[in-house]
């Protein structure tokens, strides 16, 4: 299992090659869920926002939650609670894209690549991490992750890839015959958050 941490505008990036595939019954059983087409593209998006609650996911369900635990664990390095808030699937045919979004009221989000040839997944920021602030415009020598406005990772079949909910993000356009198909989640903290001698402790309950 091989992963990379990248830090996008000191954003913590961090795509997983997990090397799980669904097998023939799980992905028979995603391609046969009710779907709509999203209002703002050609991506048709699982009807369904708990995808991963199905029993017949369960198996990639944990693959990963066990992931983005690790992400909290060792890449965050923080104690807080999290929980999976929602997950769905979308499916894309040769020509579709999904345009730059991000996803309010998650703190955390994550794509899986069920099946996927050829794609990437790219983040966009208004400025680079260098222009926050300062805002001016650099005379660029080599493109890097500190004075870039875009990252553009690619991704292929098993990759997963977990971030910052509020970066915009978007889908290329799909070359292939093949469907392309992603599991997605969002995750939110839980708990008792902040500290009583700071006066700023607060308690979240999972819904």
């Amino acid at each position: 299992m091989n992963k990379i941490l990248i830090a996008f505008s000191g954003q913590p990036i961090l795509k997983v090659s997990t090397g799980e595939f669904l097998n023939k019954q799980e992905l028979d059983h995603v391609k046969k869920i009710p779907y709509v087409k999203h209002n703002e593209s050609d991506t048709m998006l699982s009807v369904d926002n708990s995808i991963l609650n199905h029993k017949k996911l369960n198996r990639i369900k944990n693959i990963i939650w066990s992931e983005f635990c690790k992400y909290v664990d060792q890449v965050l390095e923080i104690e807080d609670d999290f929980y999976m808030s929602n997950s769905w699937c979308t499916l894309q045919k040769k020509g579709d894209l999904h345009p730059y979004h991000n996803h309010p009221g998650s703190i955390f989000s994550s794509t899986y690549y069920a099946q996927a040839h050829n794609g990437s997944l790219s983040f966009s920021k208004p400025k680079s991490i260098i222009q926050s602030g300062f805002n001016f415009d650099y005379k660029i020598k080599n493109y890097n992750y500190f004075n870039s406005l875009t990252c553009k990772i690619p991704v292929t079949t098993g990759d997963l890839i977990i971030f910052p909910a509020d970066i915009s993000h978007e889908s290329e356009k799909h070359k292939s015959h093949e469907t392309r198909i992603m599991l997605g989640a969002s995750y939110f903290i839980k708990g008792k958050l902040g500290f009583k001698k700071k006066y700023n402790q607060m308690d979240i309950t999972e819904k």
